[in-house]
């Protein structure tokens, strides 16, 4: 296996492994077994790509990935359990390194940058469709219809863009309504272009598309060579 390869592999799960610990101390639950288990799969992650990288790259300790992996991996260790201690702050403060972990693959991941770029492209064509349709909302439907506030009408215009869809609040006049068809029409084409993105990355479908591809190659081999 070359180091491409795997840090192909392993780029997702670092990503996962550096983002559930921190959304678990956001929620509260810094205690448990469960929360142990996750910790110590979570560690385990950063343990084998470190040693694999090691593996398949000699001297990668004397470069900065690989000092910036050992720091990381030493700083999360869930030394902690093995004390009887729980998770203190010092533990809770030092999860947060492995983010510039996932922060370094994206800078040396070319495909990871576009994947950031196409990310904030789609987030600033959210954000405007987003704003216009809510203004516009806010200035044609009567205080009557529940839109008294910029607030209101934000809320509105968020619910409707990520296609949740309450119903607490809707537009009444034509206008309004018209601009909720444009932002549901944006919301649906913005879920799309992010799954697509996402599954790019994540090289979901690839082995599926590639197979295609060389049956296709095969046939047409195959043609010319009856011709």
């Amino acid at each position: 296996m070359t180091l491409q390869r795997w840090e192909k592999i392993a780029t997702p799960w670092i990503v996962l492994s550096a983002l559930i610990p921190i959304i678990g101390m956001a929620a509260g639950k810094t205690e448990g077994g469960i929360v142990a288990i996750i910790g110590i799969a979570c560690w385990l992650v950063f343990l084998v790509d470190l040693i694999m990288h090691m593996r398949l790259s000699p001297g990668y300790l004397h470069t900065t990935s690989g000092k910036v992996d050992l720091a990381i991996v030493v700083l999360t260790c869930p030394w902690y359990l093995f004390v009887g201690a729980s998770a203190g702050a010092f533990v809770t403060v030092a999860r947060m390194a492995r983010l510039v972990r996932v922060v370094w693959v994206a800078m040396r991941n070319s495909k990871a940058r576009q994947l950031m770029q196409r990310l904030g492209q789609a987030g600033i064509y959210a954000g405007g469709l987003l704003v216009a349709c809510s203004l516009i909302v806010k200035w044609v439907e009567p205080e009557s219809s529940g839109y008294a506030t910029y607030g209101d009408a934000f809320w509105w215009g968020f619910v409707t863009l990520t296609t949740v869809g309450y119903g607490d609040l809707y537009p009444v006049t034509a206008a309004g309504r018209v601009a909720a068809i444009c932002l549901m029409l944006g919301g649906v084409a913005l879920l799309g272009v992010l799954a697509g993105t996402l599954a790019s990355f994540f090289g979901v479908g690839a082995g599926r598309h590639s197979a295609v591809e060389a049956d296709d190659n095969a046939s047409r081999e195959s043609d010319v060579t009856t011709l």
